[in-house]
């Protein structure tokens, strides 16, 4: 299996590297949010672990742009970002788990054995049509990436 590890500090991606390929991953490593796009458009993964302090954006809007695409690949958000505010909006954002920094990597071993146990039936269910995404399962919808402020009979009426 192929995973992704989108994190500039080199020796934490370094380190993920090491231990996935460990543990018999194939990993590729970028260190830019619109290099991580390209890598999920060119291959695909069976796990993406994604940083959320990128020097080229927010990890959250790589994440956000990776589900508009209609990608179901489970992505595991690693970050220094602890408050449970934080935690929230990253799974609502499209984020199938949440670790944050510093970490036990037998903890993260768990973690990505767990998502990647998961059937493909249970991850995310967005539709898209032209600009327009809707996640049934966050109860969000985007236009042109930007999310929509919808009340719950809005949404269903959508």
């Amino acid at each position: 299996m192929r995973v992704l590890v989108v994190d500039d500090d080199k020796e934490v991606a370094q380190l993920l590297a090491r231990d996935l390929d460990g543990q018999g991953y194939t990993v590729d490593t970028v260190g830019l949010a619109q290099h991580a796009l390209a890598a999920a458009g060119d291959t695909d993964y069976a796990l993406m672990v994604v940083d959320l302090g990128l020097p080229d954006g927010d990890g959250l809007d790589l994440v956000r742009q990776i589900r508009q695409r209609g990608s179901h690949t489970p992505i595991l958000v690693l970050t220094a970002r602890r408050r449970i505010e934080d935690r929230v909006l990253g799974l609502a954002t499209g984020a199938d788990d949440y670790l944050v920094k510093p970490f036990a990597l037998p903890e993260l071993r768990a973690r990505v054995n767990a998502l990647l146990r998961r059937p493909a039936h249970l991850h995310r269910a967005a539709i898209s049509v032209a600009d327009i995404v809707v996640d049934r399962d966050a109860l969000d919808a985007f236009v042109g990436g930007k999310s929509l402020d919808l009340t719950r009979k809005q949404f269903v009426l959508l």
